[in-house]
């Protein structure tokens, strides 16, 4: 039996669309920004803030990988911390969050 009252079954995706903001469009060959709502649901709003604290934390991060890591990111957000990684073609990362708008 599922609980309804769990946060991210209550949240419905359509209020979180990706390409709400149009100052900031997806570029080729890059992951998208989470909107607003996503950065903020995962701690700061700001776009310059959100990609510096992302940025700082995996570098951190990253100074403590093996050569062929596998990362687990447990309540990892809208990617806060994955947009970073992501050019590691020797990371293997698995993210995990409850908020299911995050995640898509």
């Amino acid at each position: 039996m599922t609980n309804p009252n769990v946060l991210w079954r209550q949240a419905e995706l359509s209020r979180f669309p990706l390409e709400d903001e149009p100052q900031w469009p997806s570029q080729p060959c890059a992951l998208p920004l989470p909107n607003i709502k996503l950065r903020e649901a995962s701690s700061v709003a700001g776009i310059d803030a959100f990609l510096v604290i992302g940025e700082a934390w995996a570098q951190m991060v990253s100074h403590f990988l093996p050569p062929e890591p596998l990362l687990l990111d447990i309540g990892c957000g809208c990617g806060k911390l994955a947009r970073f990684l992501y050019p590691n073609p020797n990371l293997r990362y698995v993210g995990v969050d409850l908020f299911l708008p995050g995640i898509a």
